[in-house]
């Protein structure tokens, strides 16, 4: 991980809701709005993956 940047790493939820937004800023060319609306979606997606994969972890360590 980069040591370069003083700012905390954002939770990764709120790092793909930056990604969504700075997408549609107007300043940002259309490639780059794709990458960044493909990455809002796939942290968000794999965001999903994880919180479904504790839960069913969860269940099964309380024998549910």
């Amino acid at each position: 991980m980069s040591t370069d940047n003083p700012e905390p790493t954002p939770a990764p939820k709120t790092l793909a809701l930056m990604c969504a937004v700075h997408s549609w800023a107007d300043d940002v060319d259309d490639d780059s709005r794709k990458l960044l609306e493909w990455s809002h979606e796939v942290i968000e997606a794999l965001c999903g993956r994880l919180e479904r994969q504790a839960l069913h972890l969860e269940r099964a360590e309380a024998g549910l």
